[in-house]
């Protein structure tokens, strides 16, 4: 596993970025139940730092079981089983951190949704969590706006994950979503760049999935948009966008564009050569709403593109929004960098300072004002105020441009 791991670190020169997708459906009620889970996540699971199972939401219990009174994780050299059962509505979700075994300080992201079961088992090479069975059998009485069942895979920026996931050796680079439904075997579907099957050579570029079953491995195809449907990856630390099916390629070099015109040219140019998906196309069918490997977006003439899309994309004629997460939660923590820090009752200075702080005072990080000059925090009395994103340092995973606009900052 080490050797094809070394062989795709050098292979991989092109770096991932944060982008989004969250679905909504026609449900309102499942919607409330994905938003409700959503914050949940934030607020249950945002202080946990290291190699840990968290309870985020619903029916969600660990074998061995947790003392009562215990923070709704536990580490994961403890676990031998984790279940996210089936709940009313449907759904229930749990979040691991797993590190890398050459890269022990950085943590891949497991988000496991509902009704499934994860029996943890000790493998070589492998940090605890990274090898498990995963087994499911669907509710069908689920709201149909939520994930499929399974485990959505975030890899650190510029680092694999390795898992071990019902004996199949996976290299993930990016995003991937394994789903291991019953009767159907194992199905990796490649979100965000690409993931490879241990030494088997095979390689799912993001649009395609591969299934597994009783040892054989099938044909990487398109992967079918009802089972990436409804992603939540604002939950990610990486905001990814799901891709329409299938990819493509930069034949010849171009610019992103703003709109689908011609005179709505950026300075932002594309390479040739440069693997892209497709988000969705226009209504002249000319112009393709790209997302590039090293994780750009924006508009580019059709005719730029060698193409392998699935027949039915998605039609659109104004770019997808962008993403954002739900304000409230905790989405980071850190400490003041200088010798005194001034808190404002509000994102400038010409707002009444509230507070002074030393240095090296622990704070958290609800949201940002529209430029990301400035954030709104928590003191360790309560206080929240705001203070100049030059006088924080985080020590949580933190992408500024990432976090939610405070409301009364959005003017």
């Amino acid at each position: 596993m080490r050797h094809f791991a070394l062989t795709l670190l050098l292979a991989l020169a092109l770096l991932a970025a944060p982008l989004r997708a969250l679905a909504q459906g026609d449900d309102p009620a499942c919607d409330a139940v994905l938003q409700d889970a959503i914050t949940s996540i934030f607020d249950r699971c945002a202080a946990m730092d290291g190699p840990m199972a968290c309870a985020a939401s619903g029916d969600v219990t660990f074998a061995p079981a947790p003392p009562d009174g215990a923070p709704p994780f536990v580490p994961l050299a403890d676990l031998t089983a984790l279940d996210a059962a089936a709940i009313d509505g449907g759904w229930s979700v749990a979040r691991m951190n797993v590190a890398g075994p050459q890269t022990p300080d950085q943590m891949a992201v497991l988000m496991i949704f509902g009704p499934v079961t994860l029996t943890f088992e000790a493998a070589p090479g492998l940090t605890p969590g990274a090898a498990f069975t995963l087994s499911s059998t669907p509710d069908a009485s689920a709201c149909g706006n939520l994930p499929q069942p399974g485990v959505l895979v975030q890899a650190p920026d510029k680092a694999l994950t390795l898992l071990r996931v019902n004996g199949i050796d996976l290299a993930i680079n990016g995003t991937a979503l394994i789903q291991a439904l019953e009767g159907e075997g194992t199905t990796i579907s490649a979100i965000t760049r690409e993931t490879i099957l241990g030494d088997t050579g095979v390689v799912v570029f993001a649009g395609y999935s591969v299934t597994v079953q009783d040892g054989t491995i099938g044909d990487v195809t398109y992967y079918d948009p009802a089972r990436v449907a409804n992603l939540p990856t604002v939950i990610l630390p990486r905001m990814d966008l799901v891709p329409a099916p299938g990819s493509g390629s930069v034949t010849e070099q171009t610019v992103l564009h703003l709109r689908p015109a011609a005179n709505a040219y950026t300075g932002n140019t594309v390479k040739v050569g440069l693997p892209v998906n497709a988000l969705g196309q226009d209504s002249s069918g000319e112009w393709l709403y790209i997302h590039v490997y090293d994780g750009r977006t924006g508009w580019v003439p059709r005719s730029a593109i060698a193409e392998d899309f699935a027949p039915d994309m998605p039609v659109f004629d104004e770019a997808p929004a962008q993403p954002s997460r739900p304000f409230g939660p905790v989405y980071a923590r850190g400490v003041t960098t200088s010798q005194l820090n001034n808190l404002r009752a509000g994102p400038g200075e010409t707002y009444d300072i509230v507070a002074q702080l030393e240095g090296e005072e622990p704070l958290q990080v609800y949201g940002r004002d529209p430029d990301g000059n400035w954030l709104l925090v928590q003191t360790a009395d309560g206080l929240r105020a705001w203070i100049s994103a030059s006088l924080f340092r985080a020590s949580t995973p933190f992408l500024p441009d990432e976090l939610p606009v405070a409301p009364d900052a959005a003017n």
